[in-house]
C-alpha cells in the first residue's frame, strides 16, 4: 500500500477527524470505532497512523451514507478489514505511471484550523 507511515498524537488525530477527545475515547469503548488491521483500538496510546484514520473515515462514511448504526458499521469495517486493504491494493496497482493519463484516489476532509 501506498500509505505512508505517517503517525499522528491524539489530538491531531482528532482534529483530521474532526472530533473531540472525549468522542474519540467514548466511541472507541462503546466498540465504535474502528482502526487498521481490524483493531477497536489503536495499536499504541495516543499513536494513530493514516490506516487508522482510513478505517475511522471508512466506518464514518458507512454510517452517514448507510445510516447504520455506528457500532454495527465499526464492527463490519474491523471484520472485513482484509478486504478493504486488498481493494485499495487493487485501485493502487491500477494508477498507470504515465502521469497524463494517471488516477488518483484519495480521501477527502474538512480541515479546519
Amino acid at each position: 500500500m501506498v500509505f505512508e507511515d505517517m503517525r499522528f498524537n491524539g489530538r491531531t488525530f482528532c482534529k483530521f477527524m474532526q472530533i473531540k477527545r472525549g468522542t474519540l475515547g467514548k466511541r472507541a469503548f462503546d466498540g465504535e470505532a474502528a482502526f487498521a488491521f481490524g483493531r477497536d483500538r489503536p495499536e499504541w496510546r495516543d499513536e494513530y497512523h493514516l490506516t487508522d484514520a482510513a478505517a475511522f473515515l471508512l466506518s464514518d462514511m458507512l454510517h452517514g451514507l448507510g445510516r447504520v448504526h455506528l457500532r454495527h458499521t465499526a464492527a463490519l469495517v474491523r471484520s472485513t478489514w482484509a478486504e478493504w486493504a486488498r481493494c485499495w491494493a487493487i485501485a493502487e496497482r491500477t494508477m498507470s505511471t504515465d502521469p497524463a493519463t494517471q488516477q488518483f484516489y484519495g480521501m477527502a476532509v474538512n480541515a479546519r484550523g
